[in-house]
């Protein structure tokens, strides 16, 4: 009686965790990121004049996190405009209001021009 237990009991507890994988997946997959700016796939600059914040970072070649630090201390002021605006998450009903911004790449290039020559 106890070897028939066994397999029935393997097989059921392979099911269950089986059924707790999925159910898990699908929620991180539908999870809506609320509070937190979309990040785009990738950071492929085009031919556009002006940039995301993501965008402007990959584009000075500066950490995202180095590049808001800047823009939160005023080192970026006159390369951007700014507005308010709300967003709909991607794949959700919900949606994030906050402040966004849009670089100008001739400003960038100024302004990092600038600082380069201030080094020298």
């Amino acid at each position: 009686m106890r070897d028939r237990f066994l397999p029935i009991s393997i097989i059921i507890s392979s099911v269950i965790v089986c059924a707790g994988l999925l159910s898990l997946s699908q929620a991180i997959t539908n999870r809506p990121f609320a509070g937190t700016p979309y990040i785009p796939s990738s950071f492929e600059i085009t031919d556009r004049d002006y940039l995301s914040e993501w965008e402007a970072a990959a584009y000075t070649c500066m950490d995202v996190d180095y590049f808001i630090e800047l823009l939160a201390s005023g080192v970026l002021d006159g390369t951007y405009t700014s507005f308010e605006s709300t967003k709909q998450i991607p794949d959700s009903y919900e949606t994030v209001t906050g402040t966004w911004y849009v670089f100008s790449k001739a400003k960038l290039d100024d302004l990092m021009k600038d600082r380069i020559e201030l080094r020298n």
